[in-house]
């Protein structure tokens, strides 16, 4: 997982990433599959896989506990990620997709937070790997 500058140097950095990690290894084992955080220094390439490089462009990180104490104050979450598939054994880059995701503080305390516009993506690019 990495991210332009904009995104990596935010505060919130270290918690998108750990969102994007729990959400994985969440959305990964009901589905069948083995979930390895190479960016922990957990890299066990052998065997087939896939690699799911994903690129943060820019985000508003919000949790549940700020919109609800905060309501529409804590603004809009948003993320607009790229995420780029590949073997794990030839490196060859066989799919990509651009996901954008916006919420409304509008909405007040209901309005999707960043853990669950995570969740959401992270849903579909196991559905991506493994569709059945």
């Amino acid at each position: 997982m990495t991210g332009s500058k904009v995104a990596t140097d935010s505060s919130d950095w270290p918690r998108v990433q750990a969102e994007w990690r729990e959400a994985m290894q969440g959305a990964s084992t009901p589905a069948g599959l083995t979930f390895i955080d190479e960016t922990a220094g957990m890299a066990a390439r052998s065997g087939a896989g896939t690699v799911v490089d994903v690129y943060v462009d820019d985000y508003h990180f919000v949790s549940q506990g700020a919109r609800i104490a905060f309501g529409i104050m804590t603004g809009n979450a948003f993320m607009r990620a790229k995420v780029t598939f590949r073997d794990l054994q030839t490196d060859q880059v066989f799919g990509e997709r651009s996901y954008n995701t916006k919420s409304s503080a509008w909405e007040g305390i209901f309005a999707p937070t960043t853990d669950r516009q995570t969740r959401a993506i992270v849903v579909d690019i196991v559905k991506q790997i493994n569709p059945r």
